[in-house]
């Protein structure tokens, strides 16, 4: 009897220790695994909201100005990034969006990738860059930012 005691603390002993071990590796392993590499950085005096993709290669990017009022003259969105990022933006909007200062406009951007427009599946990430170009209201001179998109591609 007492053997039969003492297998049995035994192996609940090393039945608990084993279950632990095989908690924490499993904690770290799913702490570990790479997340879903969502990311909007636009230059100072912008900054992203929100943001998704379509398959059709559309990003709907709410960007809000954190900085002096502005009006957005133009927008884009590429990959890989290029020497001709001045250029590659063709894309205004129907016409000059306003934003004051702590506004927000939600724009609809049409990404490429080498320069034919991107297409991709559901699950799949699209890694590139958003330029902007707009006018400073107050002194009206032209300005450019760009930033990085990486954004998974939703429904």
């Amino acid at each position: 009897m007492a053997r039969l005691q003492s297998a049995l603390e035994y192996l609940t002993t090393y039945g608990w220790a084993l279950l632990i071990l095989a908690i924490v590796i499993g904690f770290v392993f799913y702490s570990l695994r790479p997340s879903t590499p969502n990311e909007c950085v636009i230059g100072a005096g912008f900054e992203c909201t929100n943001y998704y993709m379509s398959q059709n290669g559309v990003a709907v990017v709410t960007i809000k100005n954190t900085a002096n009022p502005l009006y957005i003259k133009d927008v884009g969105c590429f990959a890989p990034q290029a020497d001709t990022i001045l250029s590659a933006i063709n894309n205004p909007p129907s016409n000059e969006i306003y934003l004051p200062t702590g506004s927000s406009s939600t724009l609809s951007i049409q990404c490429y990738s080498n320069d034919t427009s991107f297409s991709g599946t559901i699950g799949d990430y699209y890694s590139g860059f958003i330029a902007i170009n707009y006018t400073d209201a107050s002194t009206l001179f032209p300005q450019f930012v760009s930033g990085k998109l990486v954004v998974v591609i939703s429904n």
